[in-house]
């Protein structure tokens, strides 16, 4: 069973690791055989097809606990809040746990079944078979974005206030209660509004909070109206896989390679689901942390609330308690160790990195084709606006909610991860070309250079600047 990809070890693989290679009977990558197996894989989907749902739920109850006002609580109360909210995000952040194997499985499969027709190339077809399939909970933000831009474009002021002031949201005030474009930013905010750019970092303000990432990616869309619309591309990467495998494989084989595909889209549908929750449920504790941040800034012990997440959550409880004054919390803030979170770290070494031809940055090739286009180098998503359509994006590492960011790229290069990164996941739900793992990268280009991206072999070259 040591190769079974439903096993609780395949279960656990880490998203920052390439897809194992196929393999014989028994081992990854073969056709569910037996009853027990069958039963173990019919339960990975009848899970993802309710996780949406399960997502949904808990995402209502978090952001509603986030809504409450916790201004005129006591301290005590706030810090009961504190253990029940900490408590609460533990459980449901438990919950979401279990879907990621799913993908994996069912990708293993829909290679093993593509295999007779598409020998070496059934990595790359099972990647485009999985094209447009993160629905609303994945590639749906940017997707939506470029069609708020066309709302913006079709109603006069809505692109003079956006350029007006970009980075101050509430401009968009000025627009009459009537605005289309303002009533359909609104609903965007509510769907996707509880998102950060970047999960990992506790002072990330969600979308809602602070919609100038938003605005920004908007401004670029409004100044390149003829940037197609990655929806339409994706779906049309995928309507291109489908009917090869009916003409290549025929038959009861492309049938079943159908039905795999369409396992392999749910679960990939549930884990997308899954990071769309997790930044819910992180809210209402968030949301505690912050009046608690505020009411310690308004007796001098911190500069502004925000500064609140690099104390020690231990630490902020024993204020609120009175068990400390909090007057040495500057000198704490000072320490590097100090923190309830830390960053990511971007230079992994990852596994299934091949070797590349001369001048080329070899990586994992996650997503299928090859693109050559100026680069744009973005380190951090708030220097994501200066991707303009069509570019190589070359960043460090990229989570689901850059998905604004890439649904403008040509292509998608990263220094991190592997094939089932939150990069790798984007850049197939756009059907981009995408390499992740590609240590070294960043150094490697210079911003605007030209570059080709394999995304098939897996590497990245930049071309000789003359």
């Amino acid at each position: 069973m040591a190769g079974d990809p439903t096993t609780p070890r395949a279960r656990a693989w880490l998203p920052e690791h390439a897809l194992p290679a196929r393999g014989r009977p028994g081992q990854a990558g073969v056709l569910p055989r037996g009853a027990a197996r069958a039963r173990r894989f019919l339960a990975l989907d009848a899970r993802a097809a309710r996780f949406p749902q399960h997502c949904e739920r808990l995402m209502a109850q978090a952001l509603r606990e986030a809504g409450d006002d916790l201004s005129g609580v006591t301290g005590l109360q706030l810090r009961e809040q504190l253990e029940v909210r900490s408590r609460q995000q533990a459980l449901r952040s438990g919950s979401l746990w279990g879907v990621e194997g799913a993908a994996l499985a069912w990708s293993a499969c829909l290679e093993r079944a593509l295999a007779p027709a598409f020998a070496e190339r059934s990595r790359a077809v099972a990647a485009q078979l999985g094209a447009a399939a993160l629905q609303a909970a994945g590639i749906e933000p940017g997707c939506r974005l470029h069609d708020l831009a066309r709302a913006a474009r079709n109603e006069p002021g809505v692109a003079q206030a956006l350029s007006e002031d970009s980075t101050e949201p509430f401009s968009l005030t000025r627009l009459p209660d009537g605005s289309s474009f303002r009533a359909h930013f609104e609903v965007f905010l509510d769907e996707f509004g509880h998102w950060t750019s970047d999960p990992k970092d506790p002072h990330a303000r969600t979308w809602r909070e602070e919609p100038r990432f938003l605005l920004e990616q908007l401004s670029v869309l409004l100044g390149h109206p003829s940037a197609e619309d990655p929806r339409a591309a994706a779906l049309a990467a995928y309507t291109r896989a489908l009917a090869l495998v009916r003409r290549e494989l025929g038959g009861w084989r492309a049938g079943w390679a159908l039905w795999l595909a369409e396992r392999f889209r749910r679960a990939l549908a549930a884990r997308a689901h899954r990071a769309s929750a997790l930044a819910a449920v992180r809210l209402p504790l968030r949301a505690a942390l912050l009046e608690s941040g505020r009411r310690m800034a308004a007796h001098g012990l911190i500069e502004e609330a925000g500064v609140i997440f690099d104390l020690p959550l231990a630490d902020v409880k024993r204020w609120l308690r009175g068990e400390w004054d909090g007057r040495d919390a500057r000198e704490l803030l000072e320490r590097p160790e100090v923190g309830m979170a830390s960053g990511p770290s971007w230079n992994q070494q990852v596994p299934g990195a091949v070797a590349a031809p001369p001048g080329a940055v070899p990586g994992v090739g996650v997503s299928p084709g090859r693109v050559t286009a100026p680069c744009r180098i973005v380190r951090d998503a708030s220097d994501g606006a200066r991707l303009l359509p069509g570019e190589v994006l070359l960043a460090p590492a990229a989570s689901l909610g850059w998905s604004p960011i890439v649904a403008r790229a040509g292509a998608v290069a990263v220094e991190s991860g592997g094939a089932w990164s939150s990069a790798a996941l984007l850049a197939r739900e756009f059907a981009l070309p995408a390499v992740a793992g590609a240590a070294g990268l960043l150094a490697a280009a210079t911003d605007g250079q030209t570059v080709t991206v394999d995304g098939t072999q897996g590497w990245v070259r930049p071309q000789a600047q003359e």
